[in-house]
């Protein structure tokens, strides 16, 4: 009997058989190409809102510092004559105000006719500006204005936030400058170098700075962003008109700043990632129909069979996974708004305690405390999923910090401790701004000559209890005397850790501040 003969005499059945075996591998992996190319597609839009949300975090903090800065200067002008606004004083206010922010490029009260009042950058001061969109802006009723534009002299390129700005006497507009170099810095560290993009618009259109070296332009209303803004969408897939990628883009909405934070994967590297991770199982999977369609009866079905197994195991594995993994994204993206709440509630009440006991706000002293919740952030981001904070590496970068302790003041600090010691942000933050307080304390109040100044910190751990001591080498705390309204905030901070703290006055021989607290206490709810 010839093959062919033989190859009749096979069953119907049999046939079947042999020829599902090779189609049916290249249909599972046609399906299985599908939905993987879903699943890597909505991983890449996940980590597109995430980006976002880190920008549109940071642009918010630096609106705010923007804006504490502009209600200092309202504060310090209240009550004054508009005269004021002229005077060598209130300049140095300014130009202090301008040294205490980092990349500033100056500070501006303008009235709504163009001329100049007052400015950070020079004094007296005479001059008339031509038009400009953020005077229109905030003539218009705009609460606070955002554009990029190019400042005279030295023709820098800044981004400028305006707000109004009125005292008695005189209504203007209080601007800010900042350079786009650190915008577009921060960027160009959150896009990966695969060819993603970031950007910062307007929700007008004009589009005020990308991840690479650009100017600011108007975005046609037939443009994606534009489309997408007049829809509502918060992800949408287009080609970019700058170099003709094709990205998705997932954008953030900063309503109060009338901005959109645009983040773009691109659909080549999303494919290419694709094509990586199908390739290996595209293979096994025609491999197999080939062995299947040589192989006959029994071995085949028994073969197939344990493939049908494993490839459900292997799904259900990677669905529990998936379901993992949403749900610990879920819990960080939880954590993260918590603290984020949590942080700008203490921003909120330091500023109202400084307030209460000082009738204005302190810029540099803010400015410090703020640095020092953002230092606990930094770690934080640098730690990945972890939750914890290195306490000897929090307490170091702020010491270290010419935020904290400027260069100028000759300070000789020395830091021991006995290694690392991990703890949970909720007491990381208390204990980043008790140190602050007590150096800021020390660097203003303790030292009265320029005999040798000395800060010595010590970290010490047995068991679950730490100390922290902060001992410097000034002219001490007198009985019942305290050195400023700082040392209120410390006590607080060391209320909500749990913690205690002894502080030794001995005149003419320094201060010493010792926090005692413990790292079992369990996390507020």
């Amino acid at each position: 009997m010839t093959d062919g003969s033989k190859w009749r005499t096979l069953p119907a059945s049999l046939a079947a058989l042999r020829w599902s075996s090779l189609l049916l591998p290249i249909l599972i992996g046609a399906l299985w190409a599908v939905f993987s190319y879903q699943a890597i597609e909505r991983q890449a839009i996940a980590n597109a809102r995430s980006k976002a949300d880190l920008i549109h975090q940071f642009v918010d903090r630096l609106a705010l510092t923007h804006t504490l800065v502009h209600q200092a200067a309202r504060q310090r002008a209240h009550g004054e004559n508009p005269n004021f606004l002229h005077s060598e004083a209130f300049h140095l206010f300014l130009q202090g105000m301008e040294k205490s922010q980092k990349s500033s490029l100056g500070l501006l009260i303008v009235g709504f006719d163009g001329v100049v009042m007052a400015s950070s950058r020079s004094y007296p001061v005479k001059a008339k500006l031509g038009q400009r969109d953020y005077i229109d802006a905030i003539r218009r009723g705009e609460r606070i204005f955002v554009d990029r534009i190019m400042l005279k002299p030295g023709k820098s390129d800044a981004m400028v936030f305006a707000q109004p700005f009125s005292v008695d006497g005189f209504s203007g507009v209080i601007v800010s400058a900042v350079a786009v170099d650190a915008l577009r810095s921060y960027l160009q560290t959150i896009v990966e170098n695969n060819g993603n993009a970031a950007s910062l618009m307007r929700l007008d259109g004009k589009l005020l700075v990308r991840n690479f070296v650009s100017p600011p332009s108007m975005l046609p209303a037939d443009s994606g962003a534009m489309v997408a803004l007049r829809e509502g969408a918060e992800v949408i897939r287009t080609v970019a008109k700058i170099d003709n990628i094709e990205r998705i883009y997932a954008m953030s909405m900063l309503s109060d700043l009338s901005l959109m934070v645009n983040y773009g994967v691109t659909t080549r590297h999303i494919f290419m990632e694709w094509a990586t991770q199908i390739a290996p199982i595209l293979g096994m999977l025609l491999a197999s129909g080939a062995i299947g369609f040589v192989l006959v009866g029994k071995v085949r079905s028994d073969l197939a069979a344990q493939s049908s197994r494993r490839e459900a195991e292997e799904s259900q594995r990677r669905r529990q996974d998936a379901e993992k993994l949403a749900a610990e994204r879920q819990r960080l993206m939880q954590e993260l708004n918590h603290r984020v709440k949590n942080n700008l509630a203490l921003v909120e009440a330091m500023i109202g305690m400084q307030m209460r006991r000082e009738s204005a706000i302190n810029g540099a002293e803010l400015r410090a405390r703020v640095h020092a919740i953002s230092e606990v952030h930094d770690l934080l981001y640098r730690a990945g999923g972890d939750s914890q904070v290195n306490l000897v590496c929090l307490i170091d970068q702020i010491s270290h910090s010419p935020a904290i302790i400027p260069l100028e003041n000759d300070i000789v600090l020395k830091f021991e401790h006995d290694g690392p010691i991990l703890l949970r942000a909720d007491q990381a933050t208390p204990l980043a701004l008790i140190v602050t307080e007590l150096l800021t304390n020390a660097v203003k109040h303790a030292f009265s000559s320029d005999s040798d100044r000395k800060i010595d910190i010590e970290l010490r751990r047995a068991g679950p209890e730490i100390t922290l001591s902060v001992r410097d080498n000034g002219v001490g705390l007198p009985e019942h005397t305290e050195r400023s309204s700082g040392l209120a905030m410390v006590r607080a901070f060391s209320q909500q850790i749990g913690g205690a703290i002894d502080i030794l006055r001995e005149p003419g021989r320094g201060a010493h501040f010792i926090i005692r607290f413990s790292s079992d206490r369990p996390s507020p709810q």
